[in-house]
């Protein structure tokens, strides 16, 4: 994903936050939280509940390796809740449309971040933040993200390579407009 944090008043965010590859993806589907771990190939877990109440009971065995140095957004989850994900909240009943007025798009979605990079526009700096897990020894764990951190120094010094790919031309005819 990418972040662009804009303040009132200004006309270019202070902050760019880029992520990738998530640690866990969390989707709801209006009964059940399901959390698929990215890291193994196992079928997801599933949590009896919201995913904002399962993500308060994650989120403190997560901190920062660098947390000193952190600005604003400290890492964790980022999603959405969907238009229906109102009816969790207040009493309210909503029209679906459409056929069989169910869609296959999660209520909910969320992405757990654990490492990003955070540009901030006005000192022109690059920072790398990474989430540890903070089930063990907090020394070991800090150790174990500012190793992760260096290595993605190396990976970011490396000369980015552009992927081939075979220029296909559209035929006479063949595209046609999506608008009404």
């Amino acid at each position: 994903f990418l972040f662009e944090s804009v303040e009132r008043g200004e006309r270019i965010g202070r902050y760019s936050l880029l992520a990738a590859r998530p640690r866990e993806v969390i989707y709801y589907d209006g009964d059940r939280t399901y959390i698929r771990d990215m890291k193994s190939s196992k079928r997801p877990n599933i949590f009896i509940g919201d995913p904002l109440h399962y993500m308060e009971l994650a989120m403190p065995r997560l901190k920062l390796a660098n947390p000193i140095s952190a600005n604003g957004f400290q890492g964790g989850y980022v999603g959405f809740l969907g238009y229906e994900s109102v009816t969790d909240f207040e009493s309210i009943r909503l029209k679906l449309n459409g056929p069989g007025k169910t869609h296959k798009i999660p209520r909910s979605l969320f992405f757990l971040v654990e490492d990003y990079l955070v540009f901030d526009h006005v000192k022109h700096t690059l920072e790398i933040a990474v989430l540890t897990r903070t089930t063990g020894s907090k020394k070991a764990a800090y150790e174990e993200g500012v190793e992760h951190i260096r290595s993605l120094e190396e990976k970011l010094k490396l000369p980015t390579r552009a992927k081939s790919t075979k220029e296909k031309k559209a035929k006479p005819g063949s595209i046609k407009s999506n608008m009404t």
